[in-house]
């Protein structure tokens, strides 16, 4: 072996540090077994067949964490329906607009309420008397409370009324004299927090009616074991959405210990956004069990650190934005390669030939690139496209087929048998028995 193929050897064993394995795994049997936090990005993330598949999935575990869906793809809600439908998934409330049943508020302390509507009227610019309004709004939700559990479409109700009827309610039921006047003194204010509550009812008339009764919402669903949640997460008031969602969420752990949250390309309007502040905060905590789908997840978290221990990375629409959330992810490795400069021989006056020095040069590139997943051109035709995947259990990084990860799919088997009564006592397969070998 010349000095050039001894440099070749050394540059490929030092290259196996990269980690990178190929691999092999269907959707199916990666979503039942992998434990922890998923992470999912690129084209094939928004497949709505995986998406509902996976829900099923995770809903079949049995571990009885009940589980919340913020999706902005009607069409997974529409395919939950579907799998609902073929006996797939059981106990799944799907809030929509197709299927307007959440009832807003209900169950929510008069705190939260209070703090909604004040953000709220901060959004329409009325900070001057934002003290009036909420006395006005405590006054008010004091009095629904007298009688009803709190909402938003019970506070609709009352406030039809005028504030003299509203006083007389008050005074009917008992109510000191402090709250009275407090209806009947600050009638401006009475008129701002009509429109708050206005504008309350406009974010939510995606998945609400305006008057509903229905008495669903996360806290409520959240006491049945296993419960699937699915809410359709686009309001024409995104801000006040997300900030109601997050103190919704808040009230569900009160409840319950532990929680899976699934993000399916939901919007942030902002950096800094309440909702995904509270989201990343819960998942350090361990509290929420975090997973996201997008089809651009950097673009979707606004300056979140992405810091997942299960991964699946398709190929995104730009090789950039692919290279970037590659190197969030999975970071860099010093790549070796043989290189070799020309000199003179020694002692010589004058010559043609050149000597040939062979070294090791390295360069600092990304453990996973856009290239890495392109088809590869072989004798029998081109292999398909490749996806990364990591997962806790392993800090090798799988390049696995995209058409065997979908096999489960395009072989026609929309759902594992593995979820039939009958065969729910086999062992399930584990991620380890992923075959692979060393890459060259």
């Amino acid at each position: 072996m010349g000095v050039n193929g001894r440099i070749l050897k050394e540059c490929n064993r030092a290259n196996m540090d990269r980690g990178v394995s190929p691999g092999r795994v269907d959707y199916h049997m990666f979503f039942r077994n992998i434990e922890g936090h998923l992470l999912m990005s690129g084209r094939n993330a928004g497949n709505i067949s995986m998406l509902a598949d996976m829900v099923c999935d995770y809903a079949s575990r049995g571990d009885g964490l009940p589980m919340i869906l913020l999706t902005g793809r009607r069409k997974l809600l529409e395919a939950l329906k579907d799998r609902q439908s073929q006996g797939y998934i059981n106990r799944l409330e799907i809030s929509a607009p197709s299927s307007k049943n959440y009832h807003p508020m209900y169950g929510m302390s008069a705190q939260q309420i209070n703090r909604l509507m004040t953000a709220a009227g901060e959004e329409m610019g009325c900070g001057a008397i934002m003290d009036k309004v909420s006395l006005y709004a405590s006054a008010v939700i004091d009095i629904v409370a007298a009688k009803y559990p709190v909402s938003l479409p019970a506070l609709s109700a009352i406030l039809k009324e005028d504030d003299d009827a509203i006083a007389s309610f008050a005074v009917q039921m008992g109510m000191s004299n402090v709250t009275v006047d407090n209806i009947l003194g600050n009638h401006e204010a009475g008129i701002m927090f009509r429109r708050i509550v206005w504008r309350m009812e406009e974010t939510f008339e995606n998945v609400s009616f305006p008057e509903s009764d229905t008495k669903y919402s996360f806290q409520t669903g959240c006491h049945q074991d296993g419960a699937v949640m699915a809410f359709y997460q686009i309001s024409s008031r995104q801000r006040l959405l997300n900030a109601y969602l997050k103190e919704e969420l808040y009230a569900v752990l009160m409840q319950t210990p532990r929680l899976r949250v699934i993000l399916d390309e939901v919007s942030f309007p902002e950096e800094g956004d309440e909702l995904l502040a509270y989201l990343m905060q819960m998942k350090r905590q361990g509290t929420i069990e975090l997973i996201v789908s997008s089809e651009n997840v950097k673009e979707m978290l606004h300056g979140v650190r992405l810091d997942f221990g299960n991964v699946c990375l398709f190929q995104h629409a730009a090789a950039g934005a692919f290279e970037d959330i590659s190197r969030d992810l999975f970071g860099t490795y010093q790549y070796h390669y043989p290189t070799c400069s020309q000199g003179r021989p020694p002692a010589v006056f004058f010559t043609l030939e050149r000597d040939m020095h062979w070294h090791i040069g390295t360069e600092e590139r990304l453990k996973i690139r856009a290239e890495d997943l392109y088809p590869v051109r072989g004798f029998f035709g081109c292999s398909s496209d490749h996806m990364a995947v990591k997962t806790t259990n392993s800090c090798e990084i799988y390049l696995v087929p995209v058409s065997e990860f979908f096999s489960c799919r395009l072989s026609g088997n929309s759902f594992p048998q593995s979820v039939s009564p009958a065969l729910q006592d086999s062992p399930p397969q584990k991620l380890s028995d992923l075959r692979k070998t060393v890459l060259e």
